[in-house]
C-alpha cells in the first residue's frame, strides 16, 4: 500500500481535488482528523508521565477494549530500579532539591498557571528559589501537610518522566513503554496520513486527466490508507486513556491529550457505567488549555455543553477540572 508516496505533505488542495472528482468514489475526508484537535503541548503535557511500578489495568470494564497487549508501565517481568528513592523531602525544612533547575518550568507552568492550580488543590504555598546554577530548593509552606504536597507535586513531574534518583541525587529522565508506544503510533498515523493524502490528489488529477480507471484504483489504495490512519488514531487514543486513567478509580476520569470525540467517547460510556451503578459524583478533568491554538480550548467547552445538553450540573474544582452530579 506504499505505492502511493510520493513524499509530498497532505494540503488542501489534495483533498479538495479528490472531493471534486464526481466519477470516482466519495472521499469523505471530513470524517479523518489529521491533526489532533487538542494542542500538541497539550498532548506532549499528559502523555509523559511515567509508570515504573504500576501494571496497566483499564480503569472500566465498558471502556474501549485495550488495543494491544502491551504493557502500559514497566513490563511485569523488569525489576524496579535499586537506586530509584521514594522520596527527596526533607521534613526538617519542609523542602527538596529540584536538579536539574530546569525541570522547575514543569511546575511553574505558562504564565505561572501550574503552580497556581498546584497550590489551589494542596491549599498551600510553594516556593522555588534559586540554590545554585543547576539546583532550586522548593519550600512547601502553609500546609499541616506538606508530605502530600511533595507527593502532589512528584507526580507532576512524573507526567513528564521526572523521577528523583537516589544514587544520581538528582531527578532522572525515563521513557515508559506507553510513552514508546504512543510515539510508534503516531508515527505510523503521520505515514498513512501522507500516504492517504498523495493517493487522493493523484485520483484526482488522474480522473481529470480521464483516465477512470487509474483514478479508481488510486481512490481505493487511498481509502485503505484512510482506514489505517483511524485504526492507528483510536489506538492512540485507548493508549492515552489507559496511561493517564490507570491510577484513578472509576470516579475520576482524565481526558487530556484526545481528540475530541474521543474524549467524548471516553466521558459518554464511563457517565453511563456509573449511572448503572448508581453512582452519582464523576471528577472530570480536561486540562488548563494552557497550550491551546489560537482558537482556544476544545475539550473544555466540548464537555460542558454535552453536560448542560444533559441536564447535568457540575461545579468547579479549578480552572482544568470539574466535579459534575450525574
Amino acid at each position: 500500500m506504499g505505492n502511493c508516496f510520493s513524499g509530498q505533505r497532505e494540503s488542501s488542495s489534495s483533498k479538495n481535488n479528490s472531493n471534486s472528482a464526481a466519477s470516482k468514489p466519495e472521499v469523505k475526508t471530513n470524517d479523518v482528523k489529521t491533526t489532533k484537535e487538542t494542542s500538541v503541548g497539550e498532548k506532549k503535557a499528559e502523555v509523559s508521565s511515567t509508570t515504573n511500578t504500576t501494571s496497566a489495568k483499564s480503569t472500566t470494564s465498558s471502556e474501549p477494549s485495550k488495543v494491544s497487549n502491551t504493557v502500559l508501565g514497566d513490563q511485569a517481568s523488569q525489576k524496579p530500579s535499586t537506586n530509584a528513592s521514594s522520596s527527596n523531602f526533607d521534613s526538617a525544612t519542609n523542602s527538596f532539591l529540584l536538579k536539574p533547575a530546569s525541570l522547575a518550568r514543569y511546575l511553574i507552568g505558562p504564565k505561572g498557571a501550574t503552580i497556581k492550580q498546584l497550590q489551589e488543590e494542596t491549599s498551600s504555598k510553594i516556593n522555588i528559589q534559586d540554590l545554585d546554577s543547576d539546583t532550586k530548593q522548593v519550600k512547601i509552606e502553609n500546609t499541616s501537610q506538606p508530605e502530600n504536597v511533595y507527593k502532589r507535586l512528584m507526580a507532576e513531574l512524573k507526567k513528564y518522566g521526572w523521577e528523583y534518583d537516589s544514587s544520581e541525587k538528582q531527578f532522572i529522565e525515563h521513557e515508559t513503554e506507553a510513552m514508546k508506544l504512543f510515539k510508534e503510533l503516531e508515527k505510523k498515523i503521520s505515514e498513512e496520513s501522507k500516504l492517504m493524502s498523495d493517493c487522493f490528489e493523484r485520483a484526482s488529477k488522474a480522473h481529470e486527466s480521464g483516465d477512470g480507471a487509474l483514478a479508481k484504483q488510486l481512490s481505493d489504495e487511498g481509502k485503505k490508507h484512510q482506514e489505517l490512519m483511524k485504526k492507528y488514531q483510536l489506538e492512540s487514543a485507548q493508549t492515552m486513556f489507559e496511561h493517564l486513567n490507570k491510577d484513578k478509580g472509576d470516579l475520576e476520569i482524565d481526558l487530556h491529550g484526545q481528540y475530541v470525540d474521543n474524549a467524548m467517547n471516553f466521558l459518554r460510556k464511563r457517565i453511563e457505567k456509573l449511572r448503572s451503578e448508581k453512582q452519582n459524583k464523576l471528577t472530570i478533568i480536561y486540562g488548563a488549555g494552557n497550550h491551546s491554538d489560537e482558537k482556544g480550548p476544545k475539550i473544555k467547552p466540548a464537555v460542558l455543553e454535552y453536560l448542560r445538553n444533559e441536564g447535568i450540573t457540575f461545579e468547579e474544582i479549578n480552572h482544568g477540572s470539574i466535579s459534575a452530579n450525574i
